[in-house]
């Protein structure tokens, strides 16, 4: 399950995020709602047991970029320049995976059959399928060379997903969608053969995230020209979904997709989500909300038609005050400020979603919310841990206490973060 992929896809809200932090959430990942781990950039493992948060400092070579276990007690992390560690209950302890490539995705079946995805080192190069067979880790390319950017492994097959770039001309640097799936140890590849697009739609954009689940495969990316897509194949049929329309004020260039493990497709924006039900994407959105709220009341007092110093006819008070009534229950509702503080996602978060109606969101500025139905609270906020923070913080007095910081002797400093490459246009320079 890819960390970064659960990806960068189409639309965020426009406004200030806020700003990013050394607590920073970049992977979460759980097996339950017990059993909830996220991965800040310090970098540490923030862990939570349903009662309180504890935190343990890693001893990280690299940005960790996906996480995936097959229960409480058996956790793999993966990241840059060959980093894995594992959990076992107790301890993270690192694991050699005989190679120094960026390790950008980590999925399973069990504690013996784990999978991880090695980037490949160039447009020609192939990426690299890793596996753990409880014992230790092997490696194995790709048939195709391409930029991998997501995998997925379910009970019958091995799905992966990136942008392959070729040059049709020697003056033209062209790029193409690469499907590849593994069942029974042979691959398949959909999109481009490695000479020509052979599939208009899964070859017609990069994909840098992807979500697969049963018989549904949900692909998010960007074409040449530069504008977003989504693929949704449900069935055996692919079909191209159209991003949600926003509400004046938002826009559409910096979102993330996250695919539930129910298959509902969860588009993350700044201040909201939009969740794709019955074959349409329902948005939900405190700040949207308050601003529609906001233009129907302003609407109903203008057609009131009063004049300066006019007093109001027994039928317009009465109107007045149920406007009144209205604007007050939109404050305390959904669209409270309380919903629109616990929905400011920002740029860049990451989520683990057990289904579309139930999950978990860590956030660039060090939060984590939980997300049930159409509402979201704050179960974690990095800010709390500083006195001089906290004191000016109201969501502190309200979250579980944190465990201190497990010492780490010798910790080593946090890289400087190095994201995956984004499909790029046709001018993109050779390697």
């Amino acid at each position: 399950m890819h960390a970064r992929a659960i990806l960068a896809l189409a639309l965020a809200l426009a406004g200030t995020a806020a700003p990013a932090s050394a607590q920073g959430v970049g992977v979460i990942w759980g097996s339950g709602p017990t059993d909830v781990w996220a991965i800040t950039n310090r970098p540490s493992a923030l862990h939570w047991d349903g009662q309180r948060w504890s935190e343990t400092p890693l001893m990280a070579s690299g940005t960790i970029l996906a996480l995936w276990g097959s229960g409480p007690r058996d956790v793999f992390a993966v990241g840059e320049s060959g980093t894995i560690l594992h959990f076992n209950g107790t301890l993270w302890a690192p694991m050699s995976a005989g190679t120094q490539r960026d390790i950008v995705a980590v999925g399973g079946r069990s504690a013996a059959e784990v999978y991880a995805l090695a980037q490949s080192e160039g447009d020609t190069d192939h990426p690299l399928l890793l596996r753990y067979d409880g014992r230790q880790w092997t490696a194995a390319p790709l048939t195709l060379p391409f930029r991998a950017s997501a995998m997925a492994v379910i009970p019958t097959e091995i799905v992966v997903t990136g942008v392959a770039y070729f040059d049709p001309r020697p003056e033209e640097r062209r790029q193409a969608g690469v499907l590849a799936r593994m069942r029974g140890g042979v691959w398949s590849v959909t999109g481009f053969d490695g000479r020509r697009v052979t599939d208009s739609l899964v070859g017609g954009a990069g994909w840098v995230g992807m979500g697969v689940t049963g018989a549904t495969t949900v692909l998010y990316g960007q074409r040449e020209d530069g504008s977003r897509v989504l693929a949704l194949q449900s069935a055996g049929r692919w079909t191209r979904v159209s991003p949600p329309d926003l509400p004046q004020g938002m826009r559409g260039d910096d979102a993330r997709l996250v695919v539930a493990a129910d298959g509902t497709p969860v588009l993350l924006l700044a201040n909201g989500f939009a969740r794709w039900a019955a074959g349409r994407w329902a948005l939900v959105s405190p700040r949207a909300q308050m601003q529609s709220q906001s233009q129907q009341m302003q609407q109903a007092m203008e057609a009131l038609n009063l004049r300066p110093g006019q007093a109001p006819t027994p039928e317009q008070l009465r109107q007045i005050q149920r406007i009144s009534a209205q604007a007050q229950q939109a404050m305390t509702g959904p669209g409270s400020a309380g919903q629109m503080t616990a929905m400011d996602f920002g740029s860049e978060p990451v989520a683990w979603a057990p289904s579309g109606a139930d999950f978990w969101v860590g956030t660039s500025s060090g939060r984590i919310v939980h997300v049930t139905g159409e509402n979201a609270q704050i179960a974690y906020d990095a800010s709390c841990a500083d006195p001089n923070l906290a004191r000016y913080n109201p969501t502190c007095a309200t979250l579980a206490p944190a465990a201190a910081p497990a010492a780490a002797p010798g910790q080593q400093r946090q890289p400087v973060r190095t994201p995956i490459p984004e499909p790029s246009r046709r001018t993109k320079p050779r390697p």
